[in-house]
């Protein structure tokens, strides 16, 4: 699959302990301005120790790829493959993959989700908003997936330093090396024997959506509206009191499900099709539609859509600035169907163009849910 030239940002030429990688960069996936911190002082730590064997290696939460690419650049006899629950990310790790001229294997995973086998060394830099449970299952599961003697190597913000004292206070953890820098900590770590990880990591709390009966949520860690009811979401329960009904609905980037919800509460469609970039949302969307409605949704994980989708209507959730080129590249496939988009204005606003005809819109704090026809339409035919 070719990258859009519009969501490549730049590329970046990243000089690293001998070893030179080009990498093309997105704004919607994190450090796009340059290689970060964190992962140099994580990949300046593997040359202190040792004990390290590098035949099978793990690139977890890839990002657009630098840290196993580099492993693989600096031996090109080493095993690596790199994964990451985000599809834009891993199509830009395999991209910059071949740019490289570099023979590793890309896969979009949750987690531990689709590896395979065991590995010599797990090596990932921890996101910053990492939960107790979401460390726990990187670090458990890791233990799970390492041969006799592998490692995990991890970079963390110093934020979340107390909770990774918390992980590695554990009978069967060994660390094998330990550094503490400005902003970041490093740890490489050995198992004993085997930990088992959380069943529900993900799991943050609930969120109360009031529909016809009051509907609660599991949320998880990692998504927008986790706790309270976002004002888009807010402005969309307004908006689908008056939009015609539809059987099929197409909901694209559906967060932890709750616009779906109350898409179906107030429409009755027979037919629900997730889509996103991000496993995690498809998970949760999913589990919470499932749970709470006759429906059981289609999911489909994609970087961006490729072709116009068939439905009858498509509920679109604009939250991010950095992800409106990616917006934008999803609208070119989509100005021929009828849309409900909901989010920050602004953000809307900029998506939507002039490529539809707006037929009602209701707005709150600064948030909206906009009813658009493709411009040949005059009503929901």
């Amino acid at each position: 699959m070719d990258i859009p030239a519009p969501l490549i940002k730049k590329r970046l030429t990243f000089n690293f302990s001998k070893v030179t990688l080009d990498l093309d960069v997105s704004q919607a996936l994190f450090s796009s301005f340059t290689v970060d911190k964190g992962t140099k002082a994580l990949l300046n730590s593997l040359r202190k120790n040792d004990a390290i064997e590098y035949t099978r290696c793990l690139d977890l939460g890839c990002g657009y790829g630098p840290i196993g690419l580099f492993l693989k650049k600096q031996d090109p006899l080493r095993k690596v493959e790199l994964v990451d629950r985000d599809h834009l990310a891993v199509l830009f790790a395999a991209h910059n993959a071949t740019l490289n001229n570099l023979d590793v294997l890309t896969t979009p995973s949750l987690g531990y989700d689709a590896t395979q086998g065991n590995y010599s060394l797990i090596i990932t830099n921890f996101p910053a908003k990492a939960s107790l449970p979401g460390l726990q299952a990187f670090v458990y599961g890791a233990s799970q997936r390492l041969t006799e003697h592998g490692t995990i190597a991890v970079v963390i913000v110093r934020e979340l330093i107390a909770l990774m004292e918390k992980v590695l206070d554990h009978e069967h953890i060994r660390v094998t090396y330990e550094e503490h820098k400005k902003g970041h900590s490093i740890y490489h770590i050995q198992f004993t024997q085997p930990i088992t990880p959380p069943k529900n990591p993900y799991t943050r709390g609930t969120l109360a959506v009031p529909l016809t009966t009051k509907t609660l949520l599991e949320t998880a860690y990692g998504l927008h509206e986790f706790d309270t009811l976002s004002f888009g979401s807010q402005a969309l329960i307004k908006l689908l009191k008056n939009v015609p009904p539809a059987q099929h609905v197409f909901a694209l980037e559906p967060g932890q499900g709750t616009g779906s919800l109350i898409a179906i509460n107030a429409m009755q469609p027979q037919q629900l099709t997730h889509c996103s970039r991000d496993l995690l949302s498809l998970l949760v969307a999913g589990n919470n539609v499932k749970r709470s409605t006759p429906l059981t949704p289609t999911s489909l994980g994609t970087p961006f859509l490729q072709q116009q989708p068939t439905t009858d209507l498509v509920l679109w959730r604009i939250d991010h600035k950095k992800d409106l080129e990616v917006h934008k590249e999803n609208a070119k496939f989509l100005r021929q169907l009828p849309v409900v988009m909901y989010g920050k204005r602004s953000f809307v606003t900029k998506v939507a163009g002039t490529q539809w005809r707006l037929q009602r819109e209701d707005t709150y704090k600064g948030h909206c849910a906009q009813y658009l026809l493709p411009k040949h339409l005059t009503n929901h035919e």
